[in-house]
């Protein structure tokens, strides 16, 4: 069994308008318009070339009612290989 190259550590400080939100089971796929994203602390930033774009993030279904708002901002990392890659998020503290 082979396993791919995973994205070494990494964060964005994004700014987004929440476009849909979809739950699937126990997680919930939110489409985010990224207006910016800003470097967080010394990590690479992946989701800056996709300013002026849309990502889909997962979150916890028990984050939901934080992406009722219109804008959010929230922690973005990309995860995954060269296989597969998503991106999950978490609400800044």
């Amino acid at each position: 069994m082979s396993y791919g190259i995973g994205t070494m550590p990494n964060a964005s400080d994004v700014y987004a308008e929440v476009k849909e939100k979809q739950v699937v089971g126990e997680i919930a796929k939110i489409r985010l318009h990224v207006i910016d994203a800003k470097d967080y602390k010394s990590m690479p930033n992946f989701v800056k070339d996709q300013i002026g774009g849309d990502i889909t993030i997962t979150v916890s279904k028990d984050d939901l009612p934080f992406f009722e708002k219109d804008k959010v901002n929230v922690l973005v990392s990309l995860t995954g290989d060269e296989r597969q890659q998503e991106y999950t998020a978490r609400i800044k503290p």
